[in-house]
C-alpha cells in the first residue's frame, strides 16, 4: 500500500465547508467573525486516482465541481496530510463560489443566519423576563 492510498482510506465522501463572507461592495474587507451565525456548504469527495505520490479529487457542490490533484508529501504524517488537504478544498471552494458570482447569495444566507440568531436571542430573554418576574412575584430573590 502506497502513503497516497493510505491518506486515501481516511478521506471522507463529504465535507462541510465553512463560507467566509465576501468583501463588501464598496471593497472593504468584512470583519472577521468568532462567534455567531457561518454559512456551511456540503462538499462531495470523490477519489479519481491515486498516484505515486498524490491523489486526484473530484469535488462536487452547490452545483459546481472541480477536479484537482493533491499532493501527499512522504514527510508529514497523516493528520497534517488531512489537514492541509481539508484546507485547500475550503479554499478552493470558497474561491470556486466567488468566481461563479455567488457574493449575493452569500451576503443574504449571513443575513439570513443572523436574523435567526437574534431572533433566538430575543426569544431567550423574554423568557429570563419571564422567570425573574415570576421569581419577584414568587419573593423568591428578596
Amino acid at each position: 500500500m502506497t502513503y497516497p492510498e493510505f491518506i486515501a482510506q481516511d478521506l471522507k465522501g463529504s465535507y462541510r465547508v465553512t463560507i467566509d463572507q465576501p468583501k463588501n461592495p464598496d471593497g472593504s474587507r468584512p470583519y472577521i467573525k468568532k462567534l455567531g451565525p457561518f454559512v456551511h456548504v456540503d462538499v462531495q469527495v470523490e477519489i479519481l486516482a491515486i498516484y505515486t505520490r498524490s491523489l486526484e479529487l473530484f469535488l462536487t457542490f452547490d452545483g459546481l465541481n472541480i477536479r484537482k490533484i493533491f499532493y501527499t508529501p512522504f514527510d508529514k504524517g497523516p493528520d497534517i496530510v488531512h489537514t492541509d488537504i481539508y484546507h485547500k478544498i475550503d479554499k478552493l471552494v470558497n474561491k470556486a463560489l466567488l468566481e461563479d458570482g455567488r457574493e449575493e447569495w452569500i451576503r443574504e444566507e449571513y443575513r439570513k443566519k443572523q436574523e435567526r440568531v437574534n431572533t433566538k436571542i430575543q426569544e431567550i430573554v423574554g423568557k429570563i423576563k419571564e422567570i425573574d418576574d415570576k421569581n419577584k412575584k414568587d419573593n423568591l430573590l428578596d
